[in-house]
């Protein structure tokens, strides 16, 4: 009965090419006289890495019959110029498989091989995925559909195209209705890699949620949250490491002191970085009665926070023999003398600008 020698012979195809020869020959014996049985034997030539018989084969049932009749006679041109390291040939072939072919012949290892040969090609990344697009659409599998899906999200990924990567990821984890760990890595660090630092910080929140034992959904978020204000003038990544460090808090402050130190010491550049450059307002002034403008106010408090922030770094190393602990009493004191200079009266000091940077008096 030739079905169950060509079903042994898809059964060893991939597995043991020797013993799928022996059913394909006994099904060659027994099926009806047919051109796909050549096809088949071309098939298995290229299993058995004969790429030059192969590839006879497939010419000589190109010129009998016509990849339109034997569509998968492109297929096997692609396989065998893809191994050949023919991309261009493969990618042709593949090309007018994907527009001649019926839908209902197409099978997912196609749209892999499109992907794989179609990613050599930079710019060919999109026409890849209409392809897969259209497999999605015509497949009623759950699991080819994600398999589709993954392969897009791939293919974008290598291309660096990491906003449509995302998309796919996204579109992926919709439809299974969850998210694995491995789920949340991907999504977070194509995000990243996007730089869409608030679509970063969004998905590594729920990452965090999901698994706080894990160490990179905080990298991830630590990441965005200083990539989203390199020069620290917006001030948006201080919002961002002050809620780290309150998750930090709750899951083991003691665990991850040195990571909240850390955050801390990026708010103290920003906050020396913000009173410095107050300083050089022309309105900074002090007037000789000790009346202070809006910006020396302003200055003044921003001195109190970068020093609320070093007495809590302190907290976390009390121990004045600690690098960390001399590091941080050393910048809390540049800072008190700031506020201790602009907050004495005039006749009280004895000159000096004071502490970090200039000052303007009148």
């Amino acid at each position: 009965f030739p079905p169950v020698y060509y079903a042994y012979y898809e059964y060893y195809a991939n597995k043991d090419v020797s013993v799928a020869k022996e059913y394909l020959d006994k099904f060659v014996t027994y099926a009806d006289k047919d051109p796909v049985n050549d096809l088949y034997l071309a098939n298995y030539l290229f299993l058995a890495g004969r790429n030059a018989e192969s590839l006879a084969k497939v010419k000589e049932l190109d010129a009998a019959v016509g990849s339109k009749i034997l569509p998968k006679l492109d297929i096997l041109y692609a396989l065998n110029y893809d191994r050949t390291g023919d991309s261009v040939q493969a990618k042709n072939y593949l090309t007018k498989y994907f527009a001649n072919a019926p839908v209902d012949k197409i099978v997912p290892s196609d749209y892999e091989l499109a992907v794989k040969v179609f990613s050599k090609f930079p710019g060919s990344e999109t026409e890849a995925v209409t392809y897969l697009e259209k497999a999605i659409s015509n497949d009623t599998s759950k699991v080819n559909k994600l398999s589709y899906m993954n392969q897009a999200a791939e293919l974008f990924g290598n291309a660096q195209m990491y906003s449509r990567e995302l998309q796919w990821l996204q579109k992926g984890v919709d439809l299974k209705g969850s998210k694995t760990e491995f789920d949340y890595y991907k999504m977070t660090l194509a995000a990243l890699n996007a730089k869409e630092y608030p679509k970063t910080i969004e998905i590594a929140k729920m990452y965090m949620a999901a698994f706080p034992e894990k160490p990179q959904p905080y990298i991830f978020f630590r990441k965005a949250a200083i990539a989203s204000d390199p020069d620290t003038s917006m001030g948006t990544a201080v919002e961002y490491l002050t809620y780290l460090d309150s998750v930090y808090t709750v899951v083991n402050m003691e665990k991850h002191k040195k990571e909240i130190f850390l955050n801390q010491y990026y708010i103290i550049i920003y906050y020396v970085n913000k009173f410095n450059s107050i300083k050089k307002s022309p309105d900074f002034k002090v007037k000789s009665d000790g009346q202070k403008s809006e910006a020396v106010e302003e200055f003044l408090a921003v001195c109190q926070k970068a020093l609320e922030v070093t007495d809590s770094m302190l907290l976390l190393y009390p121990d004045p023999a600690d690098d960390n602990n001399k590091f941080t009493q050393s910048v809390r004191g540049e800072i008190q003398k700031n506020i201790d200079f602009y907050t004495k009266s005039p006749s009280k000091k004895a000159g000096g600008s004071g502490g970090m940077g200039a000052s303007g008096k009148d």
